[in-house]
């Protein structure tokens, strides 16, 4: 059968088709990188479990993966270090916290939730690796072919006058014991 009459790439490329001209959303512009990212640019894919790819529109551009990290990170914290050590470093109650706040658990001191920086931050830390460069290993490893993922000079820059906050969040994290 070939891959473009198989019922899920059919309905990707119908909803591709229905959204591609929607422009009701705005380009993030409060890092500088982010803001150069054409507006016009669209496109879907999906992974299933066995490994089969469907993709339609831009699904080939590069992008900043931003947040999408944090469900990455959080899942291969779990496989590195198993559900229990990881539950007791990060929580996973809604926090109700926009991504960038410092949210820790009164009582324990961990980050209420994997998907706000403190959480992703302390869930970096449960990465397998003794020296940050080798969790920075095991993170390229699990995101992408580590010649693929590459780091783009141009958005560290743009992110490092807006870094403060997690930097604060990656204090705060590590003198709670929780990294």
């Amino acid at each position: 059968m070939r891959h473009s009459t198989l019922p899920l790439q059919q309905y990707l490329v119908a909803l591709h088709e229905k959204f591609r001209s929607l422009h009701d959303g705005r380009v993030a512009t409060y890092i500088p990188e982010l803001a150069r990212a054409n507006p016009d640019d669209f496109g879907i894919c999906i992974v299933t479990a066995d490994g089969y790819v469907y993709a339609v529109g831009d699904s080939d551009r590069p992008i900043t993966i931003q947040s999408i990290s944090k469900p990455i990170v959080y899942a291969a914290a779990l496989a590195d270090r198993g559900r229990d050590q990881v539950l007791a470093k990060v929580g996973v109650e809604p926090s109700g916290e926009a991504f960038n706040s410092i949210s820790l658990d009164p009582q324990t001191g961990a980050p209420l939730n994997p998907m706000i920086n403190a959480g992703a931050i302390a869930s970096t830390g449960l990465l397998n690796g003794d020296t940050a460069q080798e969790q920075w290993a095991r993170f390229a490893g699990v995101m992408a072919q580590p010649e693929q993922l590459g780091s783009k000079a141009a958005l560290s820059t743009s992110c490092a006058p807006r870094a403060g906050k997690g930097r604060s969040a990656a204090r705060t994290v590590t003198r709670s014991g929780r990294r």
